[in-house]
């Protein structure tokens, strides 16, 4: 319970849990010390990976690597290694067999000779048949110093971009012109839900129920993540009615008062980024394979850049999204 919540090692000895332990199961427990979790974890990681290691040297099938940078909620990098395959049953196996801490500068020196020390415990040196990575020029120098060590099946197929990754890239660029047209929306929104205010969150509740709605609060857009965009408007559109009335009922300017043809556009905006945020959450799937599919979104996606490219909505987006598009996906038109 302690991995898999991400609890701290001494939540066994807060007395909230121990009070509940005494109280449901047991009426002489005394707690678990800090480290007595601790030890117990890391036993239980040990026998885990020495029990991959036998399983991984009786496995006669390739293994599909994958890597990524992370940072934790203390603000430490960290790289996470996962082995994909599949099973005598036709069953898609995941494992994470690397956690690093970061120590150093997040070089490709760095990042391929942490990879192979990992692939080099369990065995799986002579077992990779690709690793996908995303696109950062220190990951493309790892890819190159890992090739040759890995003696892949194919070196075209050895490095598997991640196409997640690389939409995500595309629709960021597209993104940031979309959101000046967004603004009233956005700051009725963030009016709204945002400013830790109870009094105008109890007033949107009244709001909703004159409009038949149940209560929601619209998510809050991170300018860091273009998925965070598309939520917003898909929730805000939902309750257009009740964010309008309130919103301009408290706003003396008719020039940021919203109308109509406001919410046409988030209408029009919302329905464009839903084939790419379809796509982000399909190719983001862990328990399935997602590679077959990939070419399908992309003929897709490929199509709305051909029908949107003449709206004078997204001219300029489009324009600039099918140049990223194109620099990963070409020749596709």
């Amino acid at each position: 319970m302690v991995v898999v919540c991400g609890l701290p090692f001494s939540f066994g000895e807060h007395p909230g849990f121990i009070a509940y332990i005494r109280d449901t199961y047991n009426p002489s427990f005394k707690g678990l010390s800090r480290s007595m979790v601790k030890r117990d974890i890391f036993e239980f990681q040990e026998k885990h990976c020495q029990y991959l290691r036998a399983y991984f040297e009786i496995m006669d099938c390739r293994v599909v690597i994958t890597t990524d940078m992370g940072r934790s909620p203390n603000g430490f990098d960290y790289l996470t290694v996962t082995a994909h395959w599949t099973d005598y049953n036709w069953n898609l196996q995941k494992r994470i067999i690397g956690y690093k801490i970061c120590q150093m500068k997040k070089t490709g020196m760095y990042i391929a000779t942490t990879v192979l020390e990992i692939l080099d415990f369990f065995g799986l040196c002579d077992k990779v048949i690709s690793i996908t990575l995303d696109n950062a020029s220190a990951n493309l120098n790892a890819i190159n110093m890992l090739e040759p060590r890995l003696c892949p099946i194919s070196k075209y197929a050895f490095h598997v971009r991640c196409a997640a990754h690389i939409l995500n890239l595309v629709v960021s660029d597209g993104v940031k012109l979309f959101e000046n047209s967004c603004d009233k929306v956005d700051n009725a929104c963030f009016y709204i839900f945002h400013m830790h205010s109870s009094i105008r969150i109890n007033q949107f509740k009244e709001f909703c129920n004159a409009c038949k709605l149940p209560f929601r609060k619209v998510p809050k857009h991170v300018k860091t993540r273009w998925n965070s965009f598309y939520e917003m408007l898909e929730v805000a559109y939902t309750y257009k009615e009740p964010i309008t009335m309130q919103f301009n009922s408290h706003n003396a300017y008719s020039e940021f008062k919203l109308n109509d043809s406001d919410w046409d556009e988030v209408n029009e905006l919302r329905i464009f980024l839903k084939s790419f945020y379809d796509a982000t959450k399909f190719f983001s799937g862990m328990y399935y394979p997602t590679i077959s599919e990939i070419l399908i979104n992309i003929c897709e996606i490929s199509y709305i850049f051909s029908e949107y490219k003449t709206n004078e909505l997204f001219t300029s987006a489009i324009e600039v999204m099918i140049t990223k598009f194109k620099k990963y996906f070409f020749p596709i038109p």
